[in-house]
């Protein structure tokens, strides 16, 4: 699981971004568009998958993630960690979603908010934006991972491979999700 805070570094996230030949990411959700306070989990729902069915007509790698803010000012959103993702393309889409901000970050680098509004808004700083846990043995979370990188199975490897959709360090190898 990646935890990634505005203002730090994320070591394993950027080790991630190396095995998968990526040097930018962002963090993005379709959630509550122009920061409404109201949350109605259906209409959520059917943005987050527009959002998702976009992402993958991008070059991008789409991992499932949250955000979860610190003190309970608003429920946890379901959001999407995008590996390989360009600035521009950040911008694009979180205005394409009316976002008010989004987190965005380069290999090695510190997460930057990017702040699309006129409304700051402290929270965001508040808040720790992680990628979905990564728990092969449980079926729905493997679920989720496969249908958002666009895979249809796993495997586990010895060695890193370039045949894989998205590969991650696991234990005393390499977890990799395939399209076939």
């Amino acid at each position: 699981m990646f935890q990634i805070r505005i203002g730090q570094k994320t070591p394993i996230l950027d080790e991630c971004l190396r095995l998968n030949r990526c040097t930018t990411w962002a963090f993005i959700t379709a959630w509550n568009p122009n920061g409404s306070p109201g949350h109605d989990l259906d209409k959520n729902i059917e943005r987050n998958t527009r959002l998702l069915s976009v992402l993958h007509q991008m070059d991008c790698i789409v991992l499932p993630a949250w955000g979860v803010p610190d003190a309970p000012v608003w429920p946890p959103e379901a959001s999407f960690l995008i590996l390989g993702v360009t600035e521009d393309a950040a911008i694009s889409l979180s205005n394409q979603f009316e976002q008010h901000a989004f987190v965005f970050g380069e290999i090695g680098g510190k997460a930057k908010l990017y702040s699309l509004s006129k409304q700051s808004n402290d929270n965001y700083y508040a808040t720790t934006y992680e990628a979905a846990p990564l728990q092969p043995d449980r079926g729905q979370s493997l679920e989720t991972w496969l249908q958002c990188l666009g895979a249809r199975r796993l495997q586990f490897s010895d060695w890193p491979s370039s045949d894989c959709v998205f590969q991650h360090s696991y234990h005393n190898g390499y977890l990799c999700w395939l399209k076939d």
